[in-house]
């Protein structure tokens, strides 16, 4: 226990250390603060497009009020009664996108999610009449943002910020779009958050935890390397005194372990602590989509296929997706720092252990994301829980309980493959 404290004292006092760490807080503090504003500044185009939307249908009001006092000069009855039906629509369009206006500047969703319920509605029940770009909106798609808005309406919950007026879609793997309708797609569909939540989620779905987890090694993760350079020397020396060699390995290992684990839960929990200043955490009641894929074809897998309009799927709250995420994320950071350890033991160089360890994370990954039995297809955390590689590759494998169960192993094997490399590099020093 002496040797194990030493150890964690010895790697906290270290400047560089504590430089890193802070200019990584610093750098998620910045990411957070520019998804805030980024969705602060949309709120309010989102605003000032409906203001435009507005105006346009008072204009058309004014001008039928117009011709209706021309029409009325030359007696054209039928023309007047078409043109007071004009006004009616149009002045029912502008109060609405008043209210639209009110509605967005005061965050009052409850309006906007029943009209969005309204309209999903029979675009579902009017297969292919919702189009972007001349293509349609596919089945799966719009069910999932009808369940979703009916979530958010029920719990009473804020959406995540997009760039539109109209309905907020929920993009998912069933989207199909070609040409210009990709760009347009992603426009309209991506999404920023204003909340600690919201944020956490959005990043979650973008590899946020591996590359916290690798940024964690690189700062605490290199307890090893830094006693086996030639300016320390701390393992030659640590060599002549008294301590065994199991608890040398325990105690470097150990230190780095809670060290890098620890700040690799800070990081995680930054964005919250930084959404007290803002507007808030949120809610961990969140909905978060998850496929239930579809069924094998009985003709071979080669046939197998997603069916956007029989495939199935659920939501869960984020607090249960947050919660599997963090296992994962953590068990994750101890494969990489097993990996991490494993170089730095070899060649010495913080820089040089980031680069092979992020580049045999990424080749594994690459090579062999088909395989629910490859630690690395647990990079795409988001893709095991939201079940999406399970249901492109159509195999329920790729699940929480496979990945605790792979990277968990894969832990255990770095531990071992570390401290026989550990053992031999302490005799040639010796």
């Amino acid at each position: 226990m002496k040797t194990f404290l030493f150890e964690c004292k010895k790697l906290f006092r270290k400047r560089k250390v504590w430089t890193a760490a802070i200019l990584t807080s610093a750098a998620i503090i910045v990411l957070y603060l520019f998804f805030y504003h980024t969705a602060e500044s949309i709120r309010s185009v989102n605003s000032l497009k409906a203001e435009q939307y507005k105006n346009v249908f008072t204009s058309m009001s004014e001008e039928a009020r117009t011709e209706i006092a021309r029409s009325e000069r030359t007696g054209d009855d039928s023309a007047v009664k078409g043109l007071k039906e004009a006004i009616v629509r149009a002045e029912k369009s502008q109060e609405n996108y008043e209210q639209l206006i009110s509605d967005f500047q005061n965050r009052s969703w409850k309006r906007i999610y029943q009209q969005d319920l309204d309209f999903l509605e029979i675009a579902i029940n009017e297969k292919g009449s919702t189009i972007i770009e001349e293509q349609p909106i596919n089945d799966f798609t719009l069910r999932a943002t009808k369940i979703e808005k009916e979530w958010l309406l029920k719990r009473n919950l804020d959406p995540l910020i997009q760039q539109t007026v109209y309905t907020a879609y929920l993009p998912t793997i069933y989207d199909t779009f070609t040409g210009k309708a990709v760009e347009e797609w992603k426009k309209i569909t991506t999404r920023y958050a204003e909340t600690g939540v919201g944020f956490t989620y959005t990043m979650m779905s973008k590899y946020y935890l591996p590359l916290l987890g690798l940024i964690s090694c690189f700062v605490f993760g290199n307890g090893f390397s830094s006693q086996m350079n030639r300016k320390e020397r701390g393992l030659h020396f640590a060599m002549t005194q008294p301590v065994r060699k199991t608890t040398l390995f325990t105690a470097n290992y150990g230190s780095a372990i809670i060290s890098v684990v620890g700040f690799f839960l800070f990081l995680t929990g930054l964005p919250f602590l930084c959404s007290l200043l803002t507007k808030g955490i949120g809610s961990f009641q969140f909905p978060v989509l998850v496929y239930e894929g579809g069924k094998e074809n009985p003709f071979g897998s080669e046939f197998n296929a997603l069916n956007p309009e029989t495939d199935l799927f659920h939501f869960i709250p984020f607090q249960t997706y947050f919660l599997k995420a963090l296992v994962l994320g953590v068990l994750l950071t101890l494969v990489l720092l097993g990996l991490y350890t494993l170089y730095s033991l070899l060649i010495k160089s913080a820089i040089g252990t980031l680069v092979l360890t992020g580049g045999t994370a990424a080749v594994g990954w690459i090579l062999l994301k088909t395989s629910p039995y490859n630690p690395f297809t647990y990079l795409d955390i988001h893709g095991v829980l939201n079940g999406t590689l399970a249901a492109e590759a159509f195999n329920p494998a790729f699940s929480f309980e496979s990945g605790v169960g792979v990277l968990a192993v894969t832990v255990i094997v770095f531990l071992t493959i570390n401290f026989l490399v550990f053992q031999w590099l302490s005799r040639r020093v010796a």
